[in-house]
C-alpha cells in the first residue's frame, strides 16, 4: 500500500506530492485505489482512478454513493471486515490489460445528465422519506 499526499500513517509509505504523471503511473498499475474521506467526498479521485483503469473500493456515502453506485468497478463496503475482502480481492486478482479497457470504458456512462438524475432521486426517496 502506497500514500501520497500529506496525510502519514505510521508502516505505510508515503510518497508525499508527486507530479501528474507519477500520480498516473501509480494509479494505473495498482491494483486498485481505497478511497477514504471524512470531508472531501465529491468523487474526484474514483474518477482519475477508473479513467486509468483502476477499480475503487469505497464507502457508500454521499457523492461517491450517487456518482459510482451503478459502476462494478466501484466496491462499497460499510465496515472494515467488507473493506478487508474487497481489498484481498483486487490484491490477489491482477487486472489484464483488456479488464482494463473495461474499468476505463465505464467512466464514459459518466455524465452530468445521469448524476443530476441521481441527485433528483435521492433528495426525493431519501431526504424527503426523512423529513416526514
Amino acid at each position: 500500500m502506497v500514500l501520497f499526499g500529506h496525510r502519514k500513517i505510521e508502516g505505510l509509505i508515503n510518497r508525499g506530492y508527486v507530479s501528474d504523471d507519477e500520480l498516473i503511473d501509480i494509479i494505473g498499475n495498482a491494483s486498485a485505489t481505497l478511497f477514504l474521506f471524512h470531508f472531501k467526498s465529491f468523487g474526484l479521485i474514483p474518477l482519475e482512478s477508473l479513467a486509468v483503469g483502476t477499480p475503487v473500493i469505497t464507502q457508500p456515502k454521499l457523492a461517491t454513493r450517487l456518482e459510482w453506485r451503478d459502476n462494478k468497478f466501484a466496491k462499497f463496503f460499510n465496515d472494515y471486515d467488507e473493506c478487508l475482502k474487497a481489498c484481498k480481492e483486487f490484491l490477489r486478482n491482477d487486472l489484464t490489460n483488456q479488464q482494463r479497457e473495461k474499468v476505463k470504458e465505464s467512466v464514459e456512462q459518466y455524465f452530468t445528465k445521469s448524476v443530476l438524475r441521481r441527485f433528483e432521486e435521492f433528495m426525493l426517496t431519501e431526504c424527503v422519506s426523512k423529513s416526514q
